[in-house]
């Protein structure tokens, strides 16, 4: 999924310029998908900028909003959930 975006060329180093930090964004992303299978009730997420730093920097979340609603929706939960999206995610 990362690598069929447009900003992949940016994150792998486009043009000369240094390497983002491609894991942390994919540990990002499934922590964040982790959430929401552990948490129902979360109606939506708005993350946003979420910022990519260098490699090894990590990924940081510069505003955030969660809204949670009074009914909760129930997730299934697939065994291997991380190494799928994980698949996904490097895609």
């Amino acid at each position: 999924m990362i690598r069929q975006t447009k900003g992949y060329q940016i994150l792998t180093g486009f043009r000369g310029q240094s390497l983002y930090d491609i894991e942390s964004l994919i540990d990002y992303l499934l922590r964040l998908s982790q959430l929401v299978v552990d948490n129902p009730a979360i109606k939506e997420l708005d993350l946003n900028p979420v910022m990519v730093l260098k490699d090894g920097k990590g990924v940081v979340i510069m505003d955030a909003k969660i809204i949670i609603g009074a009914q909760r929706i129930r997730l299934q939960s697939h065994k291997n959930i991380k190494n799928r999206l994980r698949a996904a995610l490097l895609k």
